[in-house]
């Protein structure tokens, strides 16, 4: 049997499936003779049940959930309904005398969980409604830009402003990141271009990600309100694209990449427009894509040529950028999250990004990582972020049991056998494992 306390973290309801929450529900009833109290009254949990049912029908009655590109959504909320049925027949057993019948601990449990399950649904609607509110204000001075016309930068500067104070409260992930299969540019409807929709999705959850990262990172302060101008702007330039080649960005990233990568560089053109602003708001757009080894486009600068602001919103557009191309199929948004975070630390090991920002990109997410790979899968020790990204490599054995690893140090450019990545340092010295030991 399952202690109840497994069932405490709210990932359990998105990993399992409605008859597996009821097959373990099963195994929790016991006897009076089984050892485990049972209380009396039940009237608090009913209380409990009537608040949430209270709660979860205005959400199935909607029709906002029944359209098409929230289907996620409604599935989420129907799961919520099921489980919702397994305690209310729980409570029955529990009025009508039966003998085996789950304990309150556990009912409690799937009381609270599924509250927060209903969160879920409820925080999503809201994602998507700000999400159209701002896209409908960023179009009119988007609009305009891509026009070749000057735009007073105060709405932009509102709208920076807005998705400051909306981060302020420091909200969950789940709050802010769409659920696995929510795709929020579907929520859009285009009205001057079809490129509208993906591009003012990818540049609003961008923004949303650079004022949530703010909110934990005081450094920023000074930049904060440019660097969430430049992510609403970053793709401003498939604008034009779309103009010349009838495409879209999805479209273009798969048939003409060369022609993909000249957005950035139309784009920095195009938020010149916005008058007296700073000058650094087109050099952030043009370099949203470049990394610090010279290997990112459209021009594939170094690091030398980057400012830290182009490098922290480098960084972050990645990261988001892995985060969203995650399997739609990834059990959470916290799965999706930690995958990112890990193919993200992986290519800073190798000189893409900035250990500053990747650092505080991590230590934000509150995501600890392994300090090699190597000793990842031999010890399955975490480790702090910064651990890795100092200057010096630290041999550790967590187990005096499992044999310290053995590293042969050269300079090339060594290859992990353990993960197909190639792991490098920026004193050009690296390490490989000795398959010998």
């Amino acid at each position: 049997m399952q202690p109840a306390a497994k069932i405490s973290s709210p990932l359990f309801f998105l990993t399992k499936s409605l008859p597996e929450i009821a097959d373990w529900l099963q195994a929790q009833r016991t006897g009076p003779g089984d050892g485990l109290n049972h209380s009396e009254n039940y009237s608090q949990l009913r209380q409990q049940f009537g608040e949430l049912s209270h709660r979860w029908h205005p959400l199935l009655t909607s029709s906002q959930l029944r359209q098409p590109h929230l289907a996620v959504l409604h599935q989420l909320a129907v799961r919520a309904l099921g489980i919702s049925k397994l305690i209310y027949s729980e409570l029955e057993n529990e009025r009508q005398g039966q003998s085996k019948l789950a304990p309150q601990l556990v009912l409690e449990r799937l009381l609270e969980l599924n509250s927060h399950l209903l969160d879920r649904v409820s925080a999503q609607l809201g994602l998507v409604d700000s999400t159209l509110n701002y896209a409908e204000e960023l179009h009119d001075s988007a609009r305009k830009l891509a026009m070749g016309q000057k735009v007073a930068p105060v709405w932009l500067v509102s709208l920076a402003r807005r998705l400051q104070l909306e981060m302020r409260p420091k909200p969950e992930l789940w709050q802010w990141l769409p659920h696995p299969g929510l795709e929020l540019s579907a929520c859009l409807e285009p009205k001057t271009w079809n490129a509208e929709t993906e591009v003012y999705a990818t540049g609003i959850q961008s923004a949303r990600f650079v004022a949530w990262l703010g909110t934990h990172c005081p450094h920023m302060e000074d930049h904060l309100e440019l660097l969430t101008v430049a992510a609403l702007l970053q793709d401003i330039g498939f604008f034009r694209l779309e103009r010349s080649t009838q495409r879209i960005p999805s479209e273009l990233e798969v048939q003409s990449q060369p022609t993909f990568r000249r957005h950035s560089s139309l784009g920095a053109g195009l938020v010149a427009g916005v008058r007296d602003y700073s000058i650094e708001l087109s050099f952030l757009v043009a370099q949203h894509h470049e990394r610090l080894d010279g290997t990112g486009y459209p021009h594939g600068v170094n690091r030398y040529r980057l400012s830290k602001e182009s490098q922290l919103l480098g960084c972050l557009v990645r990261f988001q950028e892995l985060q969203s191309r995650q399997k739609a199929d990834s059990s959470s948004i916290e799965a999706r999250t930690f995958q990112a975070a890990f193919q993200l630390f992986l290519e800073c090991a190798q000189g893409a990004w900035s250990a500053t920002a990747t650092r505080s990109i991590l230590e934000a997410l509150h995501i600890d990582l392994p300090k090699t790979v190597e000793l990842a899968l031999a010890t399955g020790q975490p480790f702090l972020a910064e651990s890795f990204l100092e200057k010096r490599w630290t041999r550790h054995a967590a187990d005096s049991s499992v044999p310290a690893p053995h590293f042969l140090f050269s300079r090339s450019r060594s290859f992990s056998r353990f993960t197909n990545q190639t792991v490098t340092r920026d004193s050009k010295r690296s390490i490989r494992h000795d398959p010998k030991g």
